[in-house]
Parts: structure tokens; sequence; C-alpha cells
């Protein structure tokens, strides 16, 4: 394809690269002859931030992994995984969640302002985020296809009231559509309780596998 402009913006991003932390920068094309959205910007950017970060295994059935496209939509699809945190005295506590994959790539999800998700985010903010998807049943096939991603990062409590009104209410549709006035109606009640989670994802793998 013959491109007529690019746009060049570089981010200068912090990654930790094995022991070491250095700085990279990130040369995001966004063509304007194409008009490519924020939101697709956005995208780009995150895909070159977690492929630079080194410090992860890579899939050692690689033939099996998704595209870090397919990676995100499976994210975006999906409405349940499960949050992965360091508990009490090290025991691994992993604790089923609703959550959506926000436009700029970061996962929200709902808590409560106090418990043992709070707790072990206090001590240590690393966390793992599963997903998994079936997918649709093959008719000459017994057994499933299933895609699953997970997600490595850093979580943190939204402390900005506004984006978290805002951001329960994004995860309230995502997951009942047809609700709005129904939750509308209960932020305004609970605003002064309601308490968001956000995981800002370090790295990102995803696979599809056949179960037989």
């Amino acid at each position: 394809m013959l491109v007529d402009e690019l746009i060049i913006t570089q981010k200068q991003t912090k990654v930790r690269c094995e022991n070491n932390v250095k700085l990279f920068y990130t040369d995001i094309l966004a063509l304007r002859q194409q008009r490519y959205s924020d939101k697709i910007v956005k995208q780009i950017v995150f895909s070159y931030s977690w492929k630079a970060v080194s410090m992860f295994r890579q899939m050692r059935r690689f033939k099996q992994q998704l595209e870090d496209q397919e990676a995100l939509d499976v994210l975006r699809r999906g409405h349940r995984g499960v949050l992965s945190l360091i508990g009490d005295d090290g025991y691994p506590y992993g604790v089923p969640i609703n959550y959506f994959l926000g436009d700029d790539c970061h996962i929200y999800m709902h808590c409560a302002p106090a418990g043992h998700k709070i707790d072990a985010l206090k001590k240590c903010d690393k966390v793992s985020f599963t997903v998994i998807e079936d997918l649709p049943e093959q008719d000459d096939d017994f057994a499933l296809y299933v895609n699953s991603v997970i997600v490595f990062g850093k979580i943190q409590m939204v402390e900005d009231r506004e984006k978290v009104l805002k951001s329960a209410m994004e995860l309230a549709m995502h997951i009942y559509p047809k609700q709005k006035e129904f939750y509308r109606d209960d932020l305004e009640r609970n605003k002064d309780r309601v308490q968001l989670l956000e995981i800002t994802p370090e790295h990102i793998t995803g696979k599809k596998v056949h179960e037989r």
C-alpha cells in the first residue's frame, strides 16, 4: 500500500528489561489518509510496549499463540475473568470477577472498598488476569476449541471519582446493555461508595487450544 503521508509520534516509555530499567521509544505510525482514530493509535502504542518487555516467558507452543489483535479482541468480548494476586501468607488468591477492557487497553473491574483483594494489592501490585472464551462447536468434531488470554500487569485502585463513576457505568453497560436506567440510578445512590480497580498490562499472551 502506498502511503502519501505518515504522522510519527514518539512515545517515551519506561520498560523493565531483565534486571535493567531501560528507556525505549516507540514510533506510532498513524495514517492520515486512513483517518486512524485515537483508539487505534492507543492500541498500536500498547501492542509495541508489551512486546518490548522481555522479562516474561515466551509461549512454548508458539504455533497456538494468538496474534496481538486477536488477544485484545478476546479481552474486549469477554466480561468475566480470574484475577490472581498474592494473598495472605504468600498463598495465591484467585477470584472470578467481572471486567471490561477500556479504550486505553487497561482492564477495569468493580470491587468493595475493603477486603482480601485490597489488602493483597497494597502488599504487592503485581497480578495476572485470565480470560477463557469457548468457541462454537464443530459439527464434525467432538472436541472444543478454546481461546485463552493471560494478562500480566500492575493493579491499582482508581482514585479519580469522575473516572470511577464513568468506568463503573461502562462496566455495567458492557455486561447488561439493556439496563442503563437501573444502573444509572444505582450509581447515583451509591456514588460515594463505588470502587474500581485498574490493571495496567505489561505483558499479554493468547492461545487457541483444541481440547482433544
